[in-house]
């Protein structure tokens, strides 16, 4: 059957390895979860090179899964790397689906902001909080209320940023605003 439909075939094989990825993740197996995620990501890699708009979602959401696990390998320049990735890709298909592209840069850049908070990067933490807080504010505007909650959760990345960083009266207002 894989000579029949090849594109198919790699995207159930990018599936089984990035699944097995997430299994292993949840057991605590970095290092296999890490091999089974590179493996799904190389796959996925020739499939949007074929057909960007069709199969970007799962693309996307393997870079986050593995810059994710990179994260907590303390990989941060791989980590930053793969989220990175997910932005460009989410930047360049925003046309195509605004509201789906939309949400997955946004995603993207909370990600990215976390990774970067965790290095104690601040400053670049923070850009990256503010456009996901921008285009989750306009996801709102345009899109509806179900992405209140996404709104509410960057306010708190930002809270918890500027209260690290000794910006009191900015964590405050992020922490009442509504």
């Amino acid at each position: 059957s894989s000579r029949k439909n090849p594109q198919k075939y790699l995207q159930v094989r990018a599936g089984n390895y990035h699944n097995q990825g997430i299994i292993y993740r949840l057991k605590d197996m970095y290092h296999a979860a890490y091999d089974n995620f590179i493996k799904a990501r190389a796959i996925l890699r020739t499939i949007v090179s074929q057909d960007p708009i069709q199969n970007s979602g799962y693309y996307i959401k393997c870079l986050y899964q593995l810059s994710d696990l990179c994260k907590e390998m303390k990989k941060y320049i791989e980590a930053e790397d793969n989220i990175d990735e997910a932005i460009r890709y989410s930047r360049n298909l925003v046309e195509t689906d605004a509201e789906r592209h939309f949400f997955d840069l946004a995603h993207s850049l909370n990600i990215k902001g976390i990774i970067l908070y965790e290095q104690k990067k601040y400053q670049e933490a923070e850009d990256c909080y503010f456009e996901s807080l921008n285009i989750r504010r306009k996801l709102v505007a345009d899109f509806g209320d179900q992405y209140l909650e996404r709104v509410a959760q960057i306010l708190s990345n930002l809270g918890l940023l500027h209260n690290e960083m000794k910006k009191i009266d900015e964590a405050e207002k992020e922490y009442l605003d509504d």
